[in-house]
């Protein structure tokens, strides 16, 4: 593969990624920019051209858009065609910069050898019912300079996982490289791990002992420049291996990780009545001022989320510990009315905050079914940024403990810098805006924002 370049650099890390690609036929990659991304599969392809000379074979390469798979094509051409090691190799279709047909010659009887194909696709216009010994996925979800719509990044996610790889046909190969746009993507998800050899490798192993991953390529002082001149969120995106919507949360990931305390247990209400009987003044019990919940009511197609606090410093310097956390998958009202009810009797909550904005819980309060500590929160632009602003005091100062659950982790650094966040299977920030209920002197304060003057 190197013959194709006039000066080809290669290194421990190109030597580590022959080797991966030699020991595993499904793998899923993402590196930074310029790190051997596409070349990596130009050169497994290359390879299979001259170890299948004699069978043959039809290959797919999938990219989000099919002009970019024949592009990548049109390159493995070219380095084809300047290689001496593939002199013999004959191009069927030499004016066709996006197909790949090539035979090696003719075998005793004069009779042209079987061809071995590479056809473009794009992810989501391909012809389905495609079988083959073996496809590529290159850059699936776009480069990160162009952010994709979040129902377009849930719908290739699916097709990889539905679609794709039940093409591949027994014993061939599937071979996956690009950058991430979420935490949700498919690189992320721990079930390729059990088909796939998984690699994530951001372009600088250490920036206190200043190690890049491939130095013989990008040092880390060329790397490090390119940071301060491109910015840290834009160099996250490109050589971190850092999401794209991850780099625009309202919080950063270690952010709330430092919140999350291990040892913390999500008690669930039968186990938590056990504890604190109920002859026993519960509030003494856990020794703390007050209980607070917050629920965010999802749409249909969006979970609910609870979540409860306890105060274990005062009302004057708060400090709030989680205790009970639930996502309500498909529940109806009248479901997660009731639990909340039952959560309000056994950890003795006093204020329950709900989103009130599309009114789910507004019969309930006709009928005087909700209870004294129901209370009804409509959201509007200024009161999600004053919780939102609010919130990050606590996040700041550390004064919130988490409970270490990974799908509320993920639907709380879901959330952007303009409080928008992608649907997900997991969610739609619905842990977020249930901390930020939950919390009371943050809804006190949000009071606050929405009586200001305007231009206050």
């Amino acid at each position: 593969f190197s013959k194709s370049f006039d000066n080809f650099i290669g290194g421990g890390y190109i030597k580590e990624l022959a080797g991966y690609y030699g020991d595993n036929i499904w793998t899923s990659r993402m590196s930074g920019r310029d790190h051997f991304k596409s070349a990596g599969l130009y050169a497994y392809f290359m390879w299979i051209l001259m170890k299948q000379a004699l069978s043959g074979g039809e290959y797919q390469y999938f990219s989000f858009q099919e002009a970019m798979s024949k592009y990548h094509i049109g390159k493995i051409k070219d380095l084809i065609q300047r290689n001496p090691y593939y002199e013999a190799c004959i191009d069927r279709k030499p004016r066709a910069e996006g197909v790949i047909d090539y035979f090696w010659g003719y075998d005793e009887n004069r009779k042209p050898l079987p061809s071995i194909t590479l056809e473009p696709h794009g992810l989501l216009a391909f012809k389905r019912g495609i079988h083959c010994p073996g496809i590529f996925i290159d850059d699936p979800l776009r480069d990160p300079e162009n952010k994709l719509n979040p129902t377009i990044i849930e719908k290739v996610n699916r097709i990889i996982f539905t679609e794709l790889l039940d093409m591949v046909n027994k014993g061939g190969f599937c071979h996956i490289v690009g950058t991430p746009q979420t935490w949700q993507d498919f690189f992320f998800n721990e079930k390729m791990k059990l088909k796939f050899a998984v690699r994530i490798q951001p372009s600088i192993i250490s920036d206190a002992d200043k190690i890049a991953i491939w130095p013989e390529w990008h040092n880390w002082e060329e790397l490090n420049h390119r940071r301060e001149m491109r910015g840290v969120k834009i160099f996250n995106q490109e050589y971190m291996c850092r999401p794209v919507y991850a780099e625009n949360s309202y919080f950063e990931e270690k952010q709330i990780l430092d919140l999350i305390n291990s040892e913390l247990t999500n008690l669930q209400i039968r186990e938590y009545k056990q504890e604190f009987p109920e002859d026993k003044p519960i509030i003494d019990e856990l020794n703390v001022v007050d209980v607070y919940a917050g629920l965010d009511i999802g749409k249909k197609a969006h979970p609910s989320h609870f979540a409860v606090f306890k105060n274990t410093g005062s009302m004057d310097e708060p400090h709030f510990v989680e205790i009970h956390q639930k996502f309500m998958d498909g529940w109806d009202y009248i479901k997660q009315k009731e639990y909340c009810d039952r959560a309000i009797e056994f950890f003795k909550i006093n204020t329950l905050r709900y989103d009130n904005t599309r009114g789910e819980f507004e019969s309930f309060a006709e009928q005087g079914l909700l209870g004294p500590e129901y209370e009804p929160v409509n959201f509007s632009e200024k009161t999600k940024n004053g919780m939102a602003a609010n919130l990050q005091k606590y996040v700041i100062n550390s004064k919130i403990e988490l409970i270490d659950d990974s799908r509320q982790f993920n639907q709380i650094v879901a959330v952007d810098n303009d409080l928008q966040t992608m649907a997900s299977p997991e969610g739609h920030g619905d842990s977020f805006w249930s901390i930020c209920l939950a919390i009371p002197e943050i809804i006190m304060q949000v009071r606050a924002w929405e009586n200001k003057p305007e231009g206050w």
